[in-house]
């Protein structure tokens, strides 16, 4: 139990934060992850509700993260923008590399 629990009590701990930002935290710092890559499914609207509010959170209770939110779907193929999606990663990837910049 105390693998799920524990991050609801990190949460309590961080003023304004959630069990879920908790979570990301950790593996940020786990693994020295520099930015978060989220997949927000258009199907699948109830499972990945608060995907922003998390990804404003992290960076408001921990630091200024690059954060890339994908949205797509798994099913439904007609929403998907090559030529969109390509300048959106390349956009995370600057970010990428001007946070990397700035801490160093």
């Amino acid at each position: 139990m105390k693998y799920y629990t524990h991050w609801f009590d990190k949460a309590r701990a961080r003023k304004g934060s959630l069990p879920e930002v908790e979570r990301l935290i950790e593996y940020i710092e786990n693994y020295n992850i520099d930015g978060v890559v989220f997949h927000q499914a258009f199907s699948c609207r109830t499972w990945h509700a608060g995907i922003i509010l998390q990804a404003e959170i992290l960076k408001k209770v921990y630091r200024d993260i690059p954060v890339l939110i994908m949205e797509g779907d798994i099913v439904d193929i007609s929403s998907y923008n090559e030529v969109d999606t390509h300048n959106r990663i390349d956009a995370f990837i600057e970010a990428l590399e001007a946070a990397k910049a700035k801490r160093n």
